[in-house]
């Protein structure tokens, strides 16, 4: 019975590091996105039910990457100080955001040049497949009618 039980928990535990970095994976995929991440986005992203990020071990990764009720909460600034280090911070976040999504759109004009180019290739090679089945149906009748004669 006990070699039973140590399996299993040996399973369960496998099966919570799993989770777990499925989780991690898919928070670290949604904030290189820009994402305000809640459990929702978890949920979609990982497919895995609600239920789920109510675990301890679950919550233990939330509170982590501070998220859903851990989340840090937005307070309104109270001195000119204060707004003056929330715009600082602001702008330093959509210069990132601005350089993120000028990568991203690079990233996108090479894929599309990339397409483009295997786009062209293949149509080449479609045409000269095209040119070689003629040129081999030109040469089997050749054969056939060579063939023909030869053996009257």
């Amino acid at each position: 019975m006990k070699d039973i039980s140590d399996a299993l928990k040996e399973k369960q535990e496998l099966t919570r590091q799993g989770t777990i970095e499925k989780i991690q994976r898919a928070i670290n995929d949604l904030q290189a996105e820009g994402y305000l991440i809640g459990i929702k986005h978890l949920v979609e992203r990982t497919g895995l039910s609600r239920s789920v990020f109510r675990k301890p071990h679950v919550q233990n990764i939330l509170k982590e990457n501070k998220i859903g009720t851990y989340r840090e909460s937005k307070t309104v600034p109270k001195s000119d100080e204060d707004y003056r280090t929330l715009a600082l911070t602001m702008e330093k976040e959509l210069m990132r955001t601005n350089n993120k999504m000028q990568k991203l759109e690079d990233d996108l004009k090479d894929r599309d040049r990339r397409i483009a180019r295997l786009t062209t290739s293949l149509e080449e090679k479609t045409n000269e497949c095209e040119l070689l089945r003629g040129e081999i149906f030109i040469i089997s009748k050749k054969a056939k009618i060579m063939g023909t004669g030869s053996s009257s």
